[in-house]
């Protein structure tokens, strides 16, 4: 048997080049793919952690039986494993028993990197009104009142 004659088996070193690069740039968008959606993911948590910090944050201020100044106070707590940086910048408003509450949350290494961000309001608790509502009514607005003069 002459070389001629022998039939070919196997890839040419050509082909299989041809064939590498492919699935080079195939698995190169896979990764890609991967790395986004993991930087993705790590997004989502710090934000949705950042964002359960500045909501407890407004909690404790609506929960604490005193009304706050306005004032900005900065602190550090620990949550899921991250110690996050807070920023509470309390405001009056036009409304005179009612304050803004501003928090702005960041990790503690990086406080130029604001992560979530969140607003809310604390009023003080007005006294009940005495006497009528509407003056010359004798409706005071109370469940308990009884009508006078309905007999019949």
């Amino acid at each position: 048997m002459t070389l001629k004659q022998q039939k070919q088996q196997g890839f040419t070193l050509l082909e299989v080049l041809v064939a590498m690069a492919i699935v080079a740039l195939g698995l190169s968008a896979v990764f890609m793919q991967v790395n986004q959606m993991l930087g993705s993911s790590i997004y989502l948590q710090q934000k949705t952690l950042g964002t359960w910090v500045a909501m407890n944050r407004i909690t404790e201020i609506r929960l604490k039986n005193e009304f706050p100044a306005p004032r900005e106070t900065k602190d550090n707590i620990e949550m899921g494993g991250i110690n996050w940086g807070y920023t509470i910048n309390i405001s009056e408003t036009p409304i005179e028993n009612l304050r803004r509450i501003d928090v702005a949350v960041y990790p503690a290494d990086n406080p130029d990197s604001i992560v979530a961000t969140a607003a809310g309001f604390r009023g003080q608790i007005i006294e009940r009104a005495k006497g009528p509502l509407m003056p010359g009514t004798g409706a005071s607005g109370a469940a308990d009142d009884s009508l006078e003069g309905t007999s019949e």
